[in-house]
C-alpha cells in the first residue's frame, strides 16, 4: 500500500515536472514575442508583459518545486530567478537615470533589457530541453 502510493506520487511529479516545464517554455516564448513586437513599433499594452512575467515567476517556482522533489537540476528555475533580479536592477537604474536626465544610465537600462531577453531566451531552451529528457525518461508517464 505504500509503495503504491510513493508510485503515485512520484508519478504524479513527474507529470507536473513535464507540465511546468512546457509551460514555462510556451509562456517565454510569448513574452520574447510581445517584446520584439514593441521592438518592431506595434504598441501594445504594458501591464500585459508584467502579468505575462508574473506568470512565469510563478511557474519556475512551481518547476523549482518539483525539481527538488525529483532531485533533478532546475537550471531554467535559477536563470529566471536572474532574470527578475536583473529586472529590479534595471527598474532602479532607470529611475535614476530618468531623474537625472543621464543618456548613459538609459543605455545601461537597455543594455540590461537585452541581457534580460537573453538569459530569457536561454531558460526557455533549458525548459525545452529539460522537459524533452523527462519525457524521454519517462515515456510511459507522461
Amino acid at each position: 500500500m505504500i509503495q503504491k502510493n510513493n508510485d503515485f506520487q512520484r508519478e504524479m511529479t513527474l507529470r507536473k515536472a513535464y507540465r511546468y516545464n512546457t509551460d514555462l517554455y510556451i509562456w517565454i516564448l510569448v513574452v520574447i514575442f510581445i517584446v520584439l513586437l514593441r521592438i518592431i513599433g506595434i504598441p501594445l499594452n504594458h501591464t500585459l508583459t508584467l502579468g505575462l512575467g508574473l506568470a512565469i515567476i510563478i511557474f519556475a517556482v512551481m518547476l523549482h518545486i518539483q525539481n527538488i522533489k525529483l532531485k533533478r537540476r532546475s537550471v531554467p528555475s535559477i536563470l529566471i530567478y536572474i532574470a527578475n533580479v536583473l529586472s529590479i536592477g534595471g527598474a532602479f537604474i532607470f529611475i535614476i537615470a530618468i531623474k537625472s536626465r543621464n543618456r548613459d544610465e538609459l543605455d545601461l537600462y537597455a543594455l540590461i533589457n537585452i541581457v534580460n531577453l537573453l538569459i530569457q531566451i536561454v531558460a526557455a531552451i533549458f525548459a525545452f530541453k529539460a522537459a524533452r529528457e523527462l519525457r524521454k525518461e519517462y515515456l510511459t508517464l507522461i
